[in-house]
């Protein structure tokens, strides 16, 4: 059944410009309704985020009938400035939604261990300031 999941989001090599789809295991393509052979008729994305959270509500969706476990992993980020300097954690959260993606190799390692699946994210507007030395 996980096998059948594997979707993956690749660049689409007859775009003009840089372009993404997301692809089945066999090699169909999302045309924003469905999976088609007709590659053609692929929902294009100029973003590969975009494209990813396209991918996870997919995937969601095919794995509604399973059970969901929540973990949280903390994600530390450390900001070097001046003195003098007011840090507003709401602009470093934007600016980190615009700067860092989250990137997986389902390809070569599976969707997750043990015929789980696996869909991270990283939720930037929770930023919390820690107040500890670590």
């Amino acid at each position: 059944m996980i096998r059948k999941l594997l979707k993956v989001v690749r660049m689409d090599e007859n775009a003009t410009f840089p372009r993404f789809l997301i692809e089945d295991q066999d090699g169909c393509v999302w045309n924003g309704e469905e999976f088609v052979s007709d590659r053609s008729k692929g929902e294009l994305y100029a973003q590969t985020e975009d494209a990813c959270v396209k991918l996870q509500e997919i995937l969601k969706r095919d794995l509604s009938e399973r059970v969901l476990i929540r973990f949280t992993a903390p994600v530390v980020i450390e900001v070097f400035a001046d003195p003098d300097a007011i840090v507003n954690p709401l602009e470093i959260a934007a600016w980190l939604s615009k700067t860092c993606c989250l990137q997986m190799n389902t390809s070569e390692n599976g969707l997750g261990p043990d015929n789980s699946v696996v869909l991270p994210a990283i939720h930037f507007h929770r930023i919390e300031e820690c107040h500890e030395d670590s």
